[in-house]
């Protein structure tokens, strides 16, 4: 009987993450992933269904994290301020941001985008600074709050404003989101 493999499935999708997370999507292969479990790929292959299903688990866990961040995100005024830890996830969690826009994964990308516009949604509707708008201009300001922050995650993702600290990005989306606030209120 030939010997137990040391490592579980769980160990598999933790280390393709790592490796992702680490090195991007063109690092990732079953023997980058037995190369990082000290292991042969005759296990690996043996635990692997498809290489499809692992890369879905690795964007399940990646956006796992960047609801982490969301969620767990600076508070202002008291409230979660999910966009901000879009942003943030940009900035800190480069390669695992790209996976994101990988086209072979559109539909799992769809599923959790989803959720995240919820999360950002719920944020806006519960915001005291909207509190004088309608729901119509609360909508129109949700998406133009996700639309700037998409647009400064990417360009932040790829350095453009690498410079920047986590205070100022901050400071970026507040000042957004009053001149968003303002120009509703006209």
């Amino acid at each position: 009987m030939p010997p137990k493999p040391k490592f579980t499935k769980e160990d598999i999708v933790e280390a393709a993450f790592n490796i992702v997370r680490e090195q991007g999507w063109e690092a990732l292969s079953q023997r980058s992933i037995a190369k990082k479990l000290n292991a042969s790929i005759g296990p690996i292959y043996s635990y692997l269904k498809s290489m499809t299903n692992l890369e879905e688990a690795v964007i399940e866990k990646a956006y796992e994290l960047l609801f982490h961040y969301s969620i767990n995100s600076r508070k202002e005024n008291g409230l979660s301020f999910p966009s901000l830890g879009y942003v943030l996830f940009a900035k800190n969690e480069k390669k695992l941001f790209k996976c994101f826009f990988n086209e072979k994964h559109t539909e799992i990308h769809k599923k959790y985008s989803q959720r995240l516009w919820q999360a950002t949604r719920e944020a806006v509707k519960n915001d005291p600074d909207y509190s004088k708008l309608s729901d119509r201009q609360k909508e129109g300001l949700h998406q133009n709050i996700v639309i700037f922050c998409y647009g400064l995650a990417i360009l932040i993702n790829i350095s453009f404003y690498d410079e920047f600290t986590d205070e100022e990005i901050s400071a970026l989306i507040l000042n957004a989101k009053r001149m968003f606030v303002d120009g509703f209120k006209d």
